[in-house]
């Protein structure tokens, strides 16, 4: 029922996981795509097994060059035209107690990636927005709201992130701009395997979803497919859970 034909959607660490369902489901819904990742590999094998009869450009990048995004910006405008939709996907995961002596350096990579990171693609691309009225979906986590122990810098990022959505939302809603986040709880990806194979932890963690069972991407690619759509119209500065009920604890 969304169709999102004639736009232009930008999709960061679209190569693997929640972000390439995301890819997949904002194509079938009409869009054309670019993916900025920068895993190489999973890029190049991308490239070879996807089809989604749309245009689909590719770009190895890091969201913490800002000279690099940048270039993709140009390249992006020269190629298709101005974006209209950017979801902030890439994001990591580096869990480890706040002693531990990597710990600053946990610290500065994390909120570098996942709250800097979107930071600096959504100022890179912003003049493309404020052309087409466009909107932003931002990847946070139930990090967003609740808070577990050796996860300080993750949990921080994607706080963050929750509140730098609501900024820009007030920020850019006199140019047309929505700004919203979808929150995933435990979704089957690499970045929950660990957690997912270890039976003791993954059963302590259903206990807590009402729904009693791991997410799929997809499901999280549905979310990111209303909150771009003019489904969404009436709706800014939102962060929603994909949860199953987590964060109704």
């Amino acid at each position: 029922m969304i169709n999102l034909e004639g736009n232009i959607a930008i999709v960061t660490g679209g190569s693997d996981g929640i972000g390439r369902s995301i890819v997949y489901h904002l194509a079938k819904a009409g869009s054309d795509i670019v993916v900025i990742d920068n895993n190489k590999q999973a890029l190049d094998e991308m490239k070879e097994s996807i089809d989604y009869q749309r245009k689909i450009l590719f770009y190895y990048a890091d969201v913490t060059d800002r000279k690099a995004i940048r270039n993709v910006v140009n390249q992006v405008t020269q190629k298709l035209g101005s974006a209209s939709i950017l979801v902030n996907n890439a994001g990591i995961l580096i869990r480890g107690e706040v002693g531990n002596d990597n710990a600053l350096d946990t610290w500065d990579k994390t909120i570098q990636v996942n709250l800097t990171g979107a930071f600096n693609v959504s100022h890179a691309f912003l003049n493309s927005l404020k052309e087409t009225k466009g909107v932003i979906v931002n990847i946070s986590s139930i990090h967003s709201f609740i808070a577990v122990k050796n996860s300080v810098a993750y949990t921080a990022s994607k706080g963050g992130l929750a509140q730098m959505t609501k900024a820009l939302a007030l920020e850019l809603a006199s140019y047309g701009i929505r700004v919203n986040a979808v929150a995933p709880g435990l979704i089957e990806t690499k970045m929950t395997t660990q957690l997912r194979g270890n039976e003791t932890n993954l059963n302590e963690f259903l206990k807590r979803i009402p729904l009693s069972r791991a997410g799929k991407p997809s499901e999280v690619a549905y979310a990111v497919l209303f909150l771009a759509s003019n489904f969404a119209s009436y709706i800014t500065g939102v962060t929603l859970p994909v949860d199953a009920g987590y964060v109704a604890n």
